[in-house]
């Protein structure tokens, strides 16, 4: 009904675009304080009991044996922050909603701290792992190619029998070059005697 130039349009779905990321990031912060509102951790001989949440209290315990892997976690706003998390697989998970409530073991702590915790849960002085390895230098190939072929495809596919504007999606060919290229750059492995992490 404004009558928009196509360049007021999309200035128009960018500044929606913005606000509504904006918005998702503001609500992903309050869900966290009210999932994670006076977390508790204690740890018995061979369990790992929890205890969580502001409008109800989740309680749950998890077997340090049943404990597959352990991720990890540093996003940009962790980095501002000097924070870290902490999730967990394990070998099976319980009910649905059990399991998901105890996936996140640390939902945040100070890097010095996380690591004391890491060293108490793997019961090993080995963390943290310094010896890490590049991977091979073709390694982002495999990450490159198949997504790829999959953009090209479709891009083709939907330019010629819907429209030619979806050329455009052969646009995220050089995006997947680039993430590939940085995934391969930045990723890595070490091992040791009772170790593997990547």
């Amino acid at each position: 009904d404004a009558h928009l130039s196509p360049g007021a349009m999309i200035v128009g779905a960018l500044a929606m675009f913005v606000m509504f990321v904006f918005l998702m990031r503001v609500l992903s912060v309050v869900l966290a304080l009210v999932q994670f509102h006076r977390f508790r951790l204690a740890q018995s001989a061979r369990r790992l009991s929890l205890e969580r949440g502001l409008l109800t209290r989740l309680r749950g315990s998890l077997p340090i044996r049943r404990i597959q892997a352990y991720s990890l976690k540093e996003s940009w706003l962790h980095r501002r922050f000097g924070r870290q998390s902490l999730r967990v697989d394990t070998v099976t998970m319980e009910a649905v909603n059990e399991g998901a409530s105890l996936r996140d073991i640390v939902p945040v702590a100070k890097p010095e701290r996380m690591d004391e915790l890491i060293r108490v849960f793997i019961k090993s002085q080995h963390w943290p792992l310094n010896t890490w390895q590049g991977l091979h230098p073709n390694a982002w190939k495999r990450v490159f190619f198949i997504p790829a072929l999959f953009y090209a495809l479709l891009s083709a596919g939907l330019a010629y029998f819907v429209a030619p504007a979806w050329l455009l999606g052969f646009l995220l060919v050089p995006w997947q070059f680039l993430y590939a290229r940085n995934w391969a750059k930045y990723s890595g492995f070490a091992c040791n005697s009772d170790l593997i992490a990547v």
